[in-house]
């Protein structure tokens, strides 16, 4: 929290007294969170639901927050938040990489959600074109088209151990206590249970962003650089 949100705090103070005319935020897909009652791709209106109790999207919340009350009381400065969904490429370390990269994965029982991927170098390039256009509000970005979680695992190498949920959820959620992990309290399996997908058309229009690789190849950039590496 003191990172993503007291930080955040800091700096918009610090932008606010040094005059900074621009500022772009990183944010997270997760934000709209992962329940059962999806039925379509989340729009930058769609009101913000994290998971209850997954501290990243919930902090993530609340630095935009921040930022929108910055941006409302600094209309001299363009404020952009960019949600991004999970940045994939050769080298990557986030939580869906780490789990991918086990050759056992537990999964929910019935559980195959669609997940969408964003490579750095278009990250990079979203970042730019909201430079670029001095671009004010919130945006999604993410990759083209979606992959399922068995065929993530299987694209990874890896082999799913399909486990009842309830049983899941309590063995992640006492290890989560007893610090035996780090990676995910056990609301996190919401984010392997149900779908999450964003709309990027709002970023296309808008700003004339173009994602230069497809969710799938974003994916396939992280097996491509960990088989490199052995």
């Amino acid at each position: 929290w003191s990172v993503n949100v007291g930080a955040t705090d800091s700096l918009l103070k610090a932008c606010a007294a040094a005059g900074v005319g621009q500022v772009v935020y990183l944010s997270s897909t997760t934000v709209y969170g992962a329940h059962r009652s999806y039925t379509r791709p989340y729009l930058e209106t769609d009101p913000a639901n994290p998971v209850r109790g997954f501290q990243y999207s919930e902090q993530k919340v609340e630095a935009e927050s921040l930022l929108l009350h910055h941006a409302a009381g600094h209309p001299e400065t363009a404020v952009a938040v960019l949600r991004g969904c999970v940045v994939m490429a050769a080298g990557a370390d986030n939580f869906i990489a780490r789990s991918l990269g086990r050759r056992t994965l537990p999964v929910p029982a019935g559980a195959d959600p669609e997940m969408q991927f964003l490579h750095v170098d278009d990250y990079v390039s979203a970042v730019e074109a909201a430079l670029t256009r001095r671009a004010r509000g919130v945006y999604n970005i993410a990759g083209d088209g979606t992959v399922r979680w068995r065929e993530m695992v299987r694209m990874a190498g890896g082999r799913l151990l399909p486990v009842p949920g309830p049983v899941l959820t309590g063995v992640i959620g006492l290890t989560w206590r007893l610090r035996l992990q780090d990676q995910s309290p056990a609301c996190g399996i919401n984010f392997i249970r149900h779908p999450w997908l964003a709309s990027t058309e709002k970023i296309k229009s808008e700003l004339g962003w173009r994602p230069l690789k497809s969710s799938r190849e974003a994916l396939q950039s992280w097996v491509d650089g960990r088989q490199a590496a052995g």
